[in-house]
């Protein structure tokens, strides 16, 4: 039977209380023959009784040279557009009750049919024969789950994809473990007890309309901001509640004789109004990704956390083979170790495409320091 897959879209609604709280369900479904269904999917569906939500646990099989990727997702397949909420714990055994992997997931509405959990490379037979497994003496902080594994010789190091690959003893896994759903099930006498978050959306668009209405008319500024040998006019609270640098800056002028006047030299006049804007909306708008990297810089010396965040999302989210180098280097030499570490994360994620390329040799070459630091997260991660 084909399932076919469909774009959910909830409603963002805060459940105050049911008179069912949820529906609980254990399950235990094994798959044989997992290694001999390459780039499969395969779905179980999940008895929740009466419940009118129809949710499926789908398994994909995908298959490389060596190994193949196993990995698990829910799916909605009902019509109705409740947002619901799943609490599961769920592991991957093979028959002798050995656990390759254990989750517990708390998977809210909008992440549910992307959220991918359990999952595991497993080794094929032959390949892992022709490797030595790894014991207990070469394991990097091992986990109970881990040194079991390794205590039976069913984990092997792969040089290859810097990961670690395991056996699947007689080629079937179990999936099993609880799952419990909430919020699906809200009796006709219960509806008053859905608040929407409808009318704070209408506040705060409002509330960004009005601040952007003051960024853009100038009216009743208190401030002048001297950006090379261009001015412009702000409102003190804004800045002061916004930046603790820029609060900085305007107590060390309170109470003086002279025009309340800040000098900005170390940002471009395009890039500030942006930043500026931002701190009276918190929006940035559509950017180019050089402007996004200077605004991350802004965001760091003017300590805007909530502009940090959303900047280092879109730069990852948004990167490239042609930028990653760029990118690697730029955070390195700014000393931003969090989004270095997510660079060498993509990095890592993209290992096999990447390290043939003329480009990776010659890189490292020049920067051996960050050949060192990529190396040694890939292994820390293993």
């Amino acid at each position: 039977m084909k399932y076919r897959q469909k774009r959910n879209r909830f409603k963002r609604n805060l459940i105050l209380h049911t008179k069912n709280p949820g529906h609980e369900c254990k399950i235990a479904w094994t798959i044989e023959n997992v290694l001999n269904f390459p780039d499969e999917r395969l779905v179980s569906k999940i008895d929740l009784g009466r419940c009118k939500t129809k949710l499926n646990l789908v398994v994909k099989i995908k298959s490389y040279d060596n190994y193949s990727e196993f990995s698990v997702r829910f799916l909605r397949d009902d019509n109705t557009k409740k947002a619901i909420q799943i609490i599961c714990d769920l592991s991957a055994e093979n028959l002798n009750g050995d656990i390759y992997v254990q989750e517990k997931l708390n998977i809210k509405p909008k992440a549910l049919n992307s959220s991918k959990f359990l999952k595991i490379k497993f080794a094929d037979p032959e390949y892992f024969t022709m490797s030595d497994p790894l014991n207990e003496k070469n394991l990097i902080e091992p986990s109970d789950i881990l040194r079991n594994l390794a205590s039976k010789h069913l984990v092997m190091y792969d040089a290859e994809t810097l990961s670690k690959l395991y056996l699947l003893t007689d080629d079937t896994i179990v999936v099993k473990g609880t799952i419990k759903v909430f919020a699906c099930c809200i009796p006709k006498s219960m509806k008053q007890s859905v608040i929407t978050d409808l009318p704070s959306q209408i506040i705060r668009t409002d509330l960004v309309k009005d601040f952007e209405n003051a960024f853009e008319s100038g009216q009743y500024t208190d401030i002048t901001l001297k950006i090379g040998d261009k001015i412009v006019r702000s409102h003190k609270f804004i800045l002061s509640a916004r930046s603790p640098i820029l609060k900085s800056y305007l107590e060390q002028i309170s109470g003086t004789d002279t025009e309340s006047e800040i000098c900005i030299d170390d940002i471009e006049y395009d890039v500030f109004l942006i930043f500026l804007r931002y701190l009276y909306v918190g929006i940035v708008g559509q950017v180019t990704y050089k402007v996004l990297t200077k605004l991350y810089e802004a965001s760091v010396r003017y300590h805007v956390d909530s502009l940090k965040q959303h900047c280092s999302h879109y730069l990852i989210s948004n990167l490239e083979e042609k930028r990653v180098y760029k990118m690697l280097l730029w955070a390195h030499n700014h000393k931003y170790d969090d989004l270095k570490k997510s660079v060498m994360n993509y990095m890592k994620d993209h290992f096999l495409r990447l390290r043939d390329t003329d480009v990776w040799k010659s890189f490292f070459k020049d920067y051996p320091n960050l050949d060192f630091e990529v190396t040694k997260l890939f292994s820390v991660n293993l």
